[in-house]
């Protein structure tokens, strides 16, 4: 069985002595530089990436994989550098383009983890990268469970039942 993750995943996955086989990167927003050290403590994985992701992932790893997403700016580069590249269809999640990764390979497709919704406080797999960033900047006036609750709420509008909640793009990513 072949563990491929996505940035995020990675540290939740090594604090319980997963270590991945392929590691998927396609953000290009700067928060995309918190999943990094989950990718640095993963050395024996191999990362995909294509030249858009966010800048400096190249230097985390001598195994990586350039994914071409096909477009017009890429082509021209690597027509011009010669790069051994993998295409892949650009996809508006790193998720989608895991999927469309692995539909080029002979073998089941299990997707587990992504996220559909949340339950009570807790956004992600843990430990994740964003805990620290969130936990770091928390007082005395905004403490940690403070914190998360604002976040449920503003940013996760609809209740389902049971403390889980969801918005918009993850009802509609679970579709």
């Amino acid at each position: 069985l072949d563990i491929w993750a996505l940035p995020s995943s990675v540290p939740a996955l090594l604090q319980r002595g997963i270590s991945p086989k392929l590691i998927i990167s396609t953000d290009p927003g700067v928060y995309a530089s918190f999943h990094y050290r989950g990718i640095a403590n993963s050395p024996h994985s191999l990362v995909a990436y294509p030249l858009t992701a966010y800048p400096g992932i190249s230097r985390l790893t001598d195994r990586r994989a350039i994914l071409d997403q096909g477009g017009a700016l890429e082509s021209s580069l690597f027509r011009m550098l010669r790069v051994p590249r993998v295409p892949i269809a650009a996809n508006g999640t790193v998720a989608g383009t895991a999927y469309n990764l692995a539909l080029n390979f002979d073998a089941p497709i299990i997707f587990g983890g992504l996220d559909f919704a949340t339950c009570c406080d807790k956004e992600h797999a843990e430990p994740h990268p964003f805990q620290t960033l969130r936990e770091t900047n928390a007082h005395r006036l905004e403490p940690i469970l403070f914190r998360r609750m604002d976040t449920m709420f503003s940013r996760y509008p609809m209740l389902i039942g049971n403390g889980v909640r969801t918005n918009q793009p993850m009802s509609t990513y679970g579709n």
